[in-house]
């Protein structure tokens, strides 16, 4: 039996420089920062500051990972990943009946989902997180819709939990 273990105490923190330099040095595939992220609420606030975040691109050499494509055609995967994380893992197992890519950018996919009373939803693919969104008034038997999104001004898409704007359009059909 151990002698010390009812004796434990906690170590002490790291400095908060030493800190946000290992962090920095994290491999650049987004579920490593994501499971740092799991670590705290002191820890994920480190990991979701816009300021590390753009630190953390420019130490890996400016460009963010590509997680994987999205592919609308039903004979195929809706997802193929390139790296291994918790996002792709679970957009893999997605199919074309559940729902239709709309875009997707920053870490955030706009999707259509059959399978809801909501049928629009953006996801966040480094996090899993999901908001649903109500469709535009008028959106029924009205042309074909699509939509896009777009990260709201002056925060730069730097953090896939900044606030973000979708823009919806509709097609007239012309034979009808």
């Amino acid at each position: 039996m151990d002698e010390f273990a009812g004796n434990r105490v906690a170590p002490p923190p790291l400095p908060h420089d030493l800190l946000l330099e290992i962090l920095l040095r994290l491999p650049p595939e987004p579920i490593y920062l994501f499971r740092a992220s799991l670590v705290s609420k002191h820890w994920r606030g480190l990991v979701h500051d816009a300021g590390f975040l753009r630190r953390f691109r420019d130490f890996h050499g400016g460009t963010p990972p590509v997680l994987g494509f999205f592919n609308n055609k039903p004979w195929s995967p809706l997802f193929i990943p390139t790296a291994c994380s918790a996002a792709a893992s679970a957009a893999a197992k997605m199919s074309h009946e559940e729902v239709w890519v709309w875009d997707c950018r920053h870490g955030l996919a706009l999707l259509q989902n059959h399978r809801h009373s909501s049928p629009l939803f953006v996801w966040d693919l480094v996090t899993g997180d999901r908001r649903y969104l109500p469709m535009p008034p008028a959106t029924t038997g009205v042309g074909f819709w699509n939509g896009a999104l777009l990260h709201a001004a002056g925060h730069g898409g730097d953090c896939p939990s900044s606030p973000f704007l979708v823009l919806y359009q509709c097609s007239l059909d012309s034979n009808g």
